[in-house]
């Protein structure tokens, strides 16, 4: 009788946690008014990168800094769960390039080190 109801509490309990693990990670998986920037290549020495966006605010600015010297700005709009390549030819470059883009009041910063 013991075993009999010990396996069915066992399997109700692995049942439900597995339940409440697969619901969490969901909520987790979904994204919510976050943008991403990274370098497309980060081994590489290229400068191209992108900009992903979640947020319903479309309007973003991208400046390339080499050794704290403005080199180019862009304007430009990326859509909701919309992401963007932008190259950029890295054959004049080297030492510190930064890359700064802009978002609805925040700031995010990617740089690499050319030589």
């Amino acid at each position: 009788m013991y075993p009999k109801v010990i396996f069915f509490f066992l399997t109700l309990f692995i049942i439900s946690s597995f339940s409440w693990l697969a619901y969490q990670e969901k909520k987790q998986e979904e994204i919510k008014n976050q943008w991403f920037l990274y370098f497309q290549n980060p081994q590489q020495p290229d400068l191209n990168f992108v900009i992903e966006n979640y947020t319903d605010n479309k309007n973003f600015k991208w400046l390339l800094l080499k050794n704290e010297q403005l080199v180019k700005k862009e304007d430009m709009i990326i859509k909701n769960k919309e992401n963007k390549e932008i190259k950029i030819n890295s054959n004049n470059f080297s030492g510190k390039i930064i890359v700064k883009v802009q978002h609805n009041g925040e700031e995010k910063e990617i740089y690499k080190i050319l030589k």
